[in-house]
């Protein structure tokens, strides 16, 4: 509505409740605000605290903070009825629709024209500002309640302990939880399950026992909600037997668990193979007239394989006239997983007749079979399957695959594979990988290539580790340039490289020579935004050096630096063995000096290297100071860095100084072995 009509609207009958709902269809504040100025000087019309609520409401969510703020001042100031019930109407209005900044607003102007507002509305603030983790929002709110005397109640201590507690704060939050009593209130069942759920979370199962201890003695009132968070937060850590100790709290408190709390309980004992208390549970769930479902059955199927009571998981099903089909599935699962194929075939044909299987039976043992070699079996049991009707489908190839691979039978894993190209189905994910692992063991290069394109073209991911051996292999058989198309496809279709990926590819191609494919590879790279490790660092750097694009080097060399990564010895021994024999070592002073600053492990060749290619320069004081640092490292210069320093070093003996030092590393075993040896004398 525009500004005529909603005029025309009003003008014949203008009432609050009218003008309200004209105010709540108006999206544009400013015709909010000018609508509600005509209606300020009609006569025999007064505003209400309801129709400044929504002009404050309509500024508020449009983010109009000051002109928000005027019409709070003017409803204060006409004293308007009931205006802590329109408050905190509007503070909800805004928090619901995230507008905390606003909803702050209202409150502060609450205060700041001393009108005392009641602990309802901080509450409601401290409510959703908890929700949005806002923590500083959170304490502005409390510190105005403490300046205006507001006491605080157990809700409002709760927000403070959770926001500390969603903030990481513990500490804090304890102490909050310990001075309670002091500020006359009393935990209640939410604090406990504030606190017993988030330590149950981190893991600090001895301070959510302690807590514990206090909520059982402490006679706070139960709730379903709350009580179920606290079972299934200690089952989760495996304490089922505090969880059952909160289940008698509730039935002493006259509060009656119901499906979730029993399904909690019996799922945590089944898993912790308690499963005679599991059974109890059940009896005592059906006795108060709960009916068990599906999970719950499958729970203490799966409880009774574990301790492999596979008779008395039958009687089970069968006592209790079970129809679902997943805890029959389970029992079968359990037979598999102690490869007891025999009592599984059996049962599957008993679960036939009764009408309980379906294709995933059939596929539960086939899988089965597959996961431990019984490839024969799993091939006649896949006949059967089809002779009674049953579908295979990709789940059932994916197990047959994985079997083929499991015994090293690539040849019938690719015959399955292309009969499943031949569908156009997807294979499960350890299909994928075990097939793709396996050829590239076989070296079959060609069938990975085939098996990668399709699950790239069926939009499924391989593994980054499974990619990188993949690439690998490749490399290993010098198909380099297989390798990067490979990832340059790998990278179309959604599958990330990693440094890894990079890495062997770099190193291979710095093994060829091929520097300038490394540089158009490192472009992509950082295109890509892929996160470089200290391998990628010292490999481009040497890729650099070879293709004489040592300004490069020295950047990445420095943004290595900057990132905490160090280059190794054989990428430093070529880098200055480069800015030795082009006169260009003072580029990189500043570098070496923080790298030696930090702690970082130089060799004696490398300070000889160093000082020889600074002297050369004519940077005699900083060569002297890397001479210093040498020898407080207990090393002892060179022949060739002696005579320099003593001045009887021939510019011949200088230029060759580089050939001398080959094998960097034996050269530094050879000094350390003279160090010890002069160190014992």
């Amino acid at each position: 509505m525009d500004f005529e009509s909603s005029i025309d609207f009003l003008r014949d009958k203008l009432l609050p409740n009218r003008l309200i709902r004209v105010l709540g269809s108006t999206s544009d504040p400013n015709l909010a605000v000018q609508i509600f100025r005509w209606a300020s000087v009609q006569k025999r019309f007064h505003h209400t605290s309801e129709t400044y609520c929504q002009v404050i409401l309509n500024l508020g969510i449009n983010g109009k903070i000051e002109e928000m703020e005027g019409f709070l001042d003017e409803m204060i100031k006409r004293a308007c009825p009931e205006t802590e019930d329109k408050f905190v109407f509007v503070i909800e209005a805004l928090c619901k629709r995230h507008r905390l900044k606003e909803a702050l607003r209202v409150l502060k102007s609450v205060h700041s024209v001393n009108c005392k507002p009641t602990l309802v509305p901080h509450n409601l603030l401290l409510k959703y500002m908890v929700e949005e983790n806002d923590l500083n929002s959170v304490c502005f709110v409390y510190k105005e309640m403490v300046k205006a005397g507001i006491v605080p109640n157990v809700e409002t201590l709760n927000f403070i302990i959770e926001i500390l507690i969603k903030t990481g704060r513990v500490d804090y939050a304890m102490d909050q939880f310990s001075r309670m009593n002091k500020k006359g209130c009393d935990p209640n069942i939410r604090t406990f399950e504030i606190l017993i759920g988030y330590l149950c979370e981190k893991s600090c199962v001895d301070d959510a026992l302690r807590i514990l201890d206090v909520m059982l003695t402490a006679n706070c009132s139960m709730n379903l909600s709350s009580s179920n968070n606290i079972i299934g937060s200690l089952c989760k850590v495996n304490k089922v037997d505090e969880a059952i100790r909160v289940l008698e709290l509730m039935k002493g408190s006259g509060l009656s668990p119901n499906v979730l709390t029993y399904s909690l309980l019996i799922g945590s004992l089944c898993e912790t193979c308690k499963i005679d208390g599991a059974v109890r549970l059940l009896k005592e769930m059906i006795g108060s007239g709960f009916t068990p479902d599906s999970a719950i059955y499958t729970f203490l199927v799966d409880g009774f394989c574990r301790e492999e009571k596979f008779s008395e998981a039958i009687v089970t099903l069968e006592e209790n006239c079970v129809t679902w089909l997943a805890p029959y599935d389970a029992l079968l699962q359990g037979f598999c997983n102690k490869s007891m194929f025999q009592e599984a075939i059996f049962f599957l044909q008993r679960m036939i007749g009764c009408g309980f299987a379906d294709s995933v039976s059939w596929n539960i043992l086939v899988r089965g079979l597959c996961t431990k070699g019984e490839t024969a079996t799993a091939m006649s049991v896949l006949n059967r399957m089809i002779v009674s009707s049953y579908q295979p489908d990709g789940g059932t190839y994916s197990s047959l695959i994985l079997g083929c691979c499991k015994v090293k039978n690539y040849e019938d894993a690719l015959e399955i594979f292309d009969w499943v190209m031949n569908k156009d189905w997807v294979l499960d994910d350890i299909a994928y990988s075990e097939l793709v692992d396996g050829l590239c063991r076989a070296k079959k290069i060609q069938e990975v290539v085939k098996v990668f394109e399709y699950i790239t073209r069926k939009g499924c991911i391989l593994n980054v580790s499974l990619f990188n051996n993949m690439i690998g292999e490749f490399c290993m058989i010098g198909r380099v340039r297989e390798a990067i198309k490979l990832r340059s496809s790998a990278f179309f279709h959604g599958i990330s490289s990693d440094a890894t990926t990079y890495a062997t590819i770099i190193s291979n191609l710095c093994n060829e020579n091929k520097s300038k494919a490394v540089l158009v590879l490192f472009s992509q790279i950082l295109k890509e935004g892929c996160v470089l490790d200290e391998r990628i660092y010292c490999l481009l750097i040497q890729a650099f050096c070879m293709d004489d694009k040592i300004n490069n080097a020295i950047n990445l060399l420095n943004k290595m630096n900057s990132d905490g990564f160090s280059p190794d010895n054989e990428t430093l021994i070529t880098m200055l063995s480069y800015l030795t024999n082009h006169a260009k070592m003072h580029m990189v002073v500043n570098i070496l000096e923080r790298v030696v600053s930090v702690g970082e492990y130089l060799n004696s060749s490398l300070y000889n290297v160093i000082i020889c290619g600074l002297w050369k320069e004519g940077l005699k004081n900083k060569a002297c100071d890397f001479l210093d640092r040498m020898v407080e490292k207990g090393y002892v210069p060179d022949v060739a860095t002696h005579s320099l320093l003593t001045g009887n070093a021939s510019q011949e003996d200088l230029n060759g100084f580089m050939e001398t030092t080959e094998d960097p590393l034996m050269d530094d075993v050879v000094s350390n072995i003279l160090v010890e040896g002069l160190g014992n004398n």
